[in-house]
């Protein structure tokens, strides 16, 4: 994908790594096979897009790196115990790097949603009463998941020229979900 992108548009000055699988299953089921697939898909390919594309952000003295991460790598649900621990894993590789980086204007960051009504999520919202109770308890304070639109301006802000001082920070967009509970 880089080489395509470098060939077709010149290069790569930003950088979003934001594809995941969320498998639910209970820790002492998950599979070799569901370990590895999830390895692949939700640290693997980011790895291998950052070291295809930093060397040429470097050089250039400019790039934006932006990996999505999850208030998972935090608050792990019991179900999501992979997902959870590969994405603290991809958000330490964003602070190890964003040192290694930063110094060659290369800004390196990570954004990590809370409950946000995506598809992905669709089986959630099938029982309203369900729903009205995830969002009570995931979302607090706000008490409500966001919509995919309220994730933009913090993705914009953190691979843009705003972001010139900002390095190796885990952006929690969560509606305070993050915050510790009273």
């Amino acid at each position: 994908m880089v080489a395509a992108a470098t060939t077709g548009l010149g290069g790569v000055d930003i950088l979003v790594l934001c594809a995941s699988i969320q498998p639910r299953t209970p820790f002492l089921e998950v599979t070799g096979d569901e370990i590895q697939r999830q390895f692949q898909i939700n640290f693997r390919a980011a790895v291998e897009l950052l070291q295809a594309a930093l060397p040429a952000m470097k050089a250039n003295g400019w790039g934006r790196v932006l990996t999505v991460g999850s208030i998972n790598q935090v608050r792990p649900e019991p179900d999501l115990a992979i997902y959870a621990a590969l994405k603290s894993a991809q958000h330490n590789l964003c602070v190890n790097l964003a040192k290694q980086y930063a110094p060659f204007n290369v800004m390196i960051n990570n954004l990590s949603p809370g409950l946000v009504a995506t598809e992905r999520n669709r089986w959630r919202r099938q029982d309203a009463e369900v729903w009205r109770n995830i969002q009570a308890a995931a979302a607090r304070p706000i008490g409500r998941a966001a919509e995919p639109d309220e994730m933009v301006g913090a993705a914009v802000l953190l691979r843009s020229d705003a972001a010139s001082y900002i390095a190796g920070t885990d952006l929690m967009v969560t509606g305070g979900g993050h915050l510790p509970l009273v």
